[in-house]
Parts: structure tokens; C-alpha cells; sequence
């Protein structure tokens, strides 16, 4: 008689430590934190642009989340002029970590007309509304 292999049903696997660890990074590293800003303006017409050396710092642990991508507003050192009293732009960061429950968002500069919003509250869906008067 032909036997009959034994069949596994549930096979255990090992997976290396190490391909564990950068996997959770790569995890980590693929969120997204969405920051939409609303600009009151006084004087018309403006000038904005914001610095790649924007940050959001986590308040717990002050790691620094990069700056990935802007819409409606230019990189430095290019200019977006601004007709409007109110103006509408939109940042994108690199995720925050895992345990951190509020942020600054910050342009690392040494003059007085940076961006800047402290203590910001981590929400679950990383999507922020924020008005920002100078």
C-alpha cells in the first residue's frame, strides 16, 4: 500500500530576528503625517515658501519626522505669492513615532518669520487642521 504523507496543517516558522526589526521600521518609516494649513494674511500680496529643514518634533521623545512633500506653497528658495487674505497649503511628514502624543511643527531657522505650531495632540489618523496667523 502507498502511505500516506503526514501534512502539516499549521507549519511552524522562524522568521530572523533582524528581517523582524527592519521590517517594523519600514512599516514605521512608510506613515505619513498630513498637516493642512490655513495662513491668515495682512498684507497682499505676500510671499511664502517653506525650508526642507521643517520638522515635526515629537514632544515625547523629541525624534524628528522630515519634511517629504508641500502642496500650494514653494521650496526655498523659490517663492508662492499670495493674493488672499486666507491662504490653504498642505505639508507632508515622514510618520511619527508609534508612542508620541503631541508634536511641534517647526521651520528651523534663525529668523523671526519661520513656521512655527507647538503642542499639537496626535490624533489616530495623523491628518491635522491648523491656522496659522504671523
Amino acid at each position: 500500500m502507498n502511505e500516506i504523507p503526514d501534512i502539516k496543517t499549521k507549519p511552524k516558522v522562524k522568521i530572523d530576528e533582524q528581517l523582524l526589526r527592519k521590517s517594523k521600521v519600514q512599516i514605521e518609516t512608510e506613515k505619513q503625517v498630513v498637516v493642512h494649513i490655513r495662513l491668515q494674511v495682512d498684507e497682499l500680496p505676500s510671499l511664502i515658501r517653506i525650508w526642507p529643514n521643517t520638522f515635526l518634533i515629537c514632544g515625547n521623545t523629541n525624534s524628528k519626522s522630515k519634511l517629504l512633500n508641500a502642496d500650494r506653497i514653494s521650496f526655498a528658495p523659490m517663492w508662492t505669492q499670495i493674493d488672499k487674505k486666507t491662504y490653504r497649503f498642505t505639508l507632508i511628514f515622514e510618520g511619527l513615532p508609534k508612542d508620541c502624543t503631541f508634536f511641534d511643527l517647526v521651520e528651523e531657522l534663525d529668523t523671526l518669520d519661520r513656521f512655527e505650531y507647538y503642542g499639537i495632540a496626535r490624533n489616530q489618523s495623523d491628518i491635522y487642521h491648523l491656522d496659522l496667523i504671523p
